[in-house]
């Protein structure tokens, strides 16, 4: 009978082990997700601040305005930037 305590005893400190390991995977991974949308909202917030204006294409060219900084470069930033993040997740 003693031994038969002995092997419950450790199968449920194993099975406590697993659940706080996957208890802390998931508060990473809800952590990771927070940061993710956080690193988001900010670029969006950024791109929507460039006002960048596409315009119609005129006479086959494509002509580009932004304005204040370079657009183009803060998307190229952008996108690195969320494929990193993601790369964390």
């Amino acid at each position: 009978m003693l031994g038969s305590n002995c092997f419950h005893g450790i199968a449920f400190t194993l099975i406590q082990r697993i659940l706080q390991k996957e208890k802390q995977r998931m508060e990473n991974s809800h952590n990771a997700n927070t940061k993710l949308l956080h690193e988001c909202a900010i670029l969006q917030k950024r791109l929507r601040e460039c006002s960048v204006n596409f315009l119609v294409e005129e006479e086959d060219k494509l002509n580009i305005d932004t304005s204040p900084s370079d657009a183009l470069d803060l998307l190229a930033t952008s996108d690195n930037r969320i494929g990193l993040l993601l790369a964390e997740v």
